[in-house]
């Protein structure tokens, strides 16, 4: 990594606890939460309800008066609220069956299976905004080379480079897989350094940071300097 390797990790101004339209803001993340909806109750029908319900709400009331810091605790919390609604209605899973009070129990911020499904949605993201990246200037398919270098990380650029022709079609010499590997690997620090400060509500370097170790995202920032302006 060369020494231009440097990221900031509040470039983004833009706070989930400002946004102008919380439900709009809240739907960025509707796959993530509707995936651990569904993993909890293995129901496709309930996950849909209760994330259905909990976007009216937001549509309806924005964000309250919370004193939530980071957006992860506010969403699983809100889809707690309306997971319990459900039970009181007697809505039933797929089999049938009411839903089981110690699942509603694993909807709480300190779930680690929330955690790391939150951790999942950020680098989806941010995977996909490297792609776009990409389709916008095919000249530079950082996307191409960070996706081969993930998939097999102790390969060298020779190996890269053939997998690279292989599986998306595209010459690339060695040098050239270097200079692109490295512009990708602060490209999507950058992206994933964006998408954790706008889901903390301070914005201060010190929570971003913390974040970034409890969601166990430190990998993507290796040799890879961070400032705070």
């Amino acid at each position: 990594m060369t020494n231009s390797a440097v990221i900031t990790l509040n470039r983004s101004k833009y706070q989930w606890i400002s946004a102008e339209s919380p439900a709009s803001f809240a739907l960025r993340y509707a796959c993530t939460m509707r995936k651990f909806l569904n993993a909890t109750f293995s129901s496709d029908d309930t996950s849909r309800l209760i994330l259905q319900s909990s976007i009216e709400t937001l549509i309806k009331e924005g964000y309250g008066d919370t004193e939530h810091q980071l957006l992860r605790n506010y969403l699983i919390d809100l889809i707690s609220q309306h997971a319990k609604i459900f039970q009181n209605r007697k809505v039933l899973d797929n089999s049938g069956n009411p839903l089981d009070p110690k699942k509603l129990a694993e909807l709480k911020p300190e779930s680690i299976a929330w955690m790391q499904n939150w951790r999942d949605g950020l680098l989806e993201r941010s995977w996909r905004s490297i792609e776009r990246l990409q389709h916008n200037d095919p000249e530079s398919p950082i996307y191409s080379v960070l996706r081969a270098s993930s998939a097999q990380p102790s390969a060298d650029p020779s190996m890269l480079s053939v997998q690279i022709a292989a599986s998306d079609a595209l010459t690339l010499t060695g040098d050239q897989i270097e200079d692109l590997l490295s512009k990708a690997k602060i490209t999507f620090a950058q992206i994933l350094a964006d998408e954790i400060s706008e889901t903390i509500a301070d914005h201060s370097q010190d929570s971003i940071l913390q974040e970034i170790q409890l969601l166990g995202l430190n990998r993507a920032f290796v040799d890879i300097k961070t400032e705070y302006n």
